[in-house]
């Protein structure tokens, strides 16, 4: 499932954060993916893993290099549903 719309900002204590609209269920061991080319978030084995298209060089070097990042789903308001971190795993093909 790819997601279509979707942020990268900072926040106040400088940590990288992805936005997008949110899903019901909750997250359990999520964790995004760094490939060759894109960028992937697994919220839980029970429902399709979401692909990020297009992420911004500066957004993708910062994630290159972070441990983890806080992960923010938004509810139909554009209020905050659900706030979690997801540790951030780089697999490159040599």
């Amino acid at each position: 499932m790819e997601i279509e719309e979707y942020d990268f900002l900072f926040n106040d204590d400088g940590e990288l954060m992805l936005v997008f609209d949110g899903f019901e269920d909750k997250p359990e061991n999520p964790c995004l993916t760094l490939g060759d080319s894109q960028a992937v978030l697994v919220r839980s084995h029970k429902m399709p893993s979401l692909h990020i298209k297009d992420v911004p060089h500066d957004v993708w070097a910062t994630l290159e290099s972070v441990p983890q990042i806080l992960v923010c789903e938004i509810d139909e308001d554009g209020a905050p549903a659900q706030v979690y971190d997801a540790p951030v795993k780089k697999i490159f093909n040599a």
